[in-house]
């Protein structure tokens, strides 16, 4: 695509509906692992946090390696519309306490998440001299 703005718009949808379909296969997914365990509600109190992070951070780095400019506004604005997606339109019971800070929450983290993965292209990126001796 070479409008930066159509680019953008589509990877915010996009990558809004991937975090909202990880969010929404957190509560599942921990209970089928928590009954592999002889305690299945100690290991789903341990389990459900760091799926939950894993669900925002993973998309996030995703998303942040298709980014071509300004990886914190598309992460914070997937992050957010993603919250209010599973808010609003999942199956599953996920009403929120406060829907305003769940979408400030994981708009920051989906936003920090999608630079590391800008990042992360960048790093393992050829380098120009690299490039040049292939040639």
């Amino acid at each position: 695509m070479k409008n930066i703005w159509i680019h953008s718009i589509v990877l915010i949808l996009l990558s809004a509906i991937l975090v909202a379909v990880a969010k929404m296969l957190v509560a599942p997914v921990t209970n089928i692992f928590s009954e592999l365990f002889p305690h299945p509600d100690a290991a789903m109190h341990h389990l459900y946090l760091p799926a939950t992070a894993f669900s925002l951070l993973a998309p996030g780095l995703l998303s942040g390696w298709f980014a071509r400019r300004h990886p914190l506004l598309i992460g914070a604005a997937a992050g957010g519309l993603a919250t209010w997606l599973v808010n609003n339109f999942s199956p599953i019971s996920a009403q929120s306490y406060s829907l305003p800070g769940d979408v400030l929450a994981s708009g920051m983290v989906v936003a920090v998440a999608t630079l590391a993965g800008r990042a992360l292209r960048y790093r393992f990126r050829p380098d120009e001299s690299e490039i040049s001796r292939m040639a």
